[in-house]
């Protein structure tokens, strides 16, 4: 998918009380208006700066967009999965790893869409409120209603996210964000986008049934 795409359904669609929160998210530490006045920026003036955004990544990184949403999926699989409790006996599978392993095969699609996206992390998100209600311990069940999603902490857990590996230093994050332009930051601004997109775009199917079989 492309970015301009991927704005057009997600920011360019958000209602203005999504918008004002996914701004005040925004500004000034990943994206900054220089001349234009925050309440002239609307979902258009937004929409134009993040495609801008977007294309400096795809420059300073030589990654696609495509790639960037594999990143910012990857990265979500990888602060949930070690969280969200395996099965303690055959035929006995936690509510929550039965959503996790519904869901996660979505990551390994090449032709991912924008549907595919906000219902992967819609998903994603709620385990991992769950995870942060849970004090980052493992969890067997959650909360599948969008509403109960809290932006700003899932952001903060995210970056307050450590790496985990022989060879890192002790401390570095799982996203960086040092670089406006690197791969860490922006999956982080994927992230804010798809989580207002999650709470006030995406349909509100509240039954727990179609994905309980």
């Amino acid at each position: 998918m492309h970015y301009n795409e991927f704005l057009t359904e997600t920011v360019y669609g958000m209602d203005d009380v999504s918008l004002e929160y996914l701004k005040s998210m925004l500004s000034d530490m990943y994206i900054v208006f220089s001349f234009v006045e925050n309440d002239d920026v609307d979902a258009t003036v937004l929409s134009e700066k993040l495609s801008d955004y977007f294309k400096m990544v795809g420059m300073k990184t030589l990654k696609t967009f495509d790639d960037c949403i594999s990143a910012y999926m990857d990265g979500l699989n990888t602060i949930v999965e070690p969280r969200v409790t395996r099965a303690s006996q055959p035929n006995v599978v936690p509510r929550a790893r039965k959503y996790y392993d519904r869901f996660a095969e979505m990551r390994s699609s090449r032709n991912k869409t924008i549907d595919d996206v906000i219902d992967y992390s819609r998903i994603m998100f709620c385990l991992y409120e769950s995870i942060i209600e849970n004090d980052m311990k493992p969890i067997d069940d959650f909360d599948y209603f969008r509403g109960a999603l809290d932006p700003v902490a899932i952001i903060e857990a995210m970056r307050s996210e450590e790496a985990r590996g022989f060879f890192l230093f002790q401390g570095s994050k799982l996203f960086d964000t040092n670089e406006t332009y690197e791969t860490g930051t922006c999956t982080i601004v994927i992230a804010m986008i798809v989580l207002f997109s999650v709470l006030f775009i995406a349909g509100d199917t509240e039954e727990d049934d179609e994905y309980e079989h």
